[in-house]
């Protein structure tokens, strides 16, 4: 063999398959970005309809509506929760979902810290996810609230959010985009 498909060979076996799962507004638009540069692997989940539409995500990207109500959960991150309780375990129900999850080798959770639906689900999804795969590699990526941001409601989200993903010892990510 030569060295260049000795090379190639090597890289296609070595290769970590990853799943991207975005929860909220912002874990969303991560994935829509992330589609858009080729990971195919992305799922989008929300408590909005309206962040879930084709105004706002590509609509090759499957998607989960959280809750009833469709409406989103305004920056509260019990509401999200709740509206998880009603119907999250779903999720796991759709084939394309256990699919993306069961054939990753690292599964990314991604959304903001202080949002409602990010910052109230992603724990509860990284909890399931840690239960049901207890063998693979769950990631937790997390936006912070801009330094800018007045709303003390944002920092206590964060705070609140991040002691949540500590308690579950998986490893973490968090970006800075202000």
């Amino acid at each position: 063999m030569s060295n260049e498909i000795m090379k190639d060979y090597l890289k296609e076996k070595t290769k970590l398959k990853s799943t991207i799962i975005g929860v909220g507004n912002a874990g969303n638009q991560f994935v829509n970005a992330a589609f858009a540069e080729g990971h195919e692997n992305v799922f989008a989940i929300n408590t909005s309809e309206r962040d879930l539409s084709d105004v706002n995500l590509n609509q090759n990207i499957p998607a989960f509506l959280v809750g009833d109500e469709a409406r989103g959960a305004g920056q509260n991150r019990q509401k999200a929760k709740e509206l998880f309780q009603y119907n999250g375990r779903q999720l796991f129900a759709i084939p394309r979902f256990q699919e993306f999850v069961q054939t990753a080798d690292i599964v990314y959770v991604t959304g903001s810290t202080d949002g409602g639906s990010g910052s109230g689900i992603a724990p509860e999804l990284v909890k399931l996810l840690t239960m049901i795969y207890p063998n693979k590699i769950i990631i937790y990526y997390g936006s912070l609230p801009k330094i800018s941001t007045p709303a003390a409601n944002s920092h206590k989200n964060m705070i609140e959010c991040l002691n949540e993903i500590n308690t579950l010892k998986v490893p973490y990510m968090l970006a800075d985009l202000s």
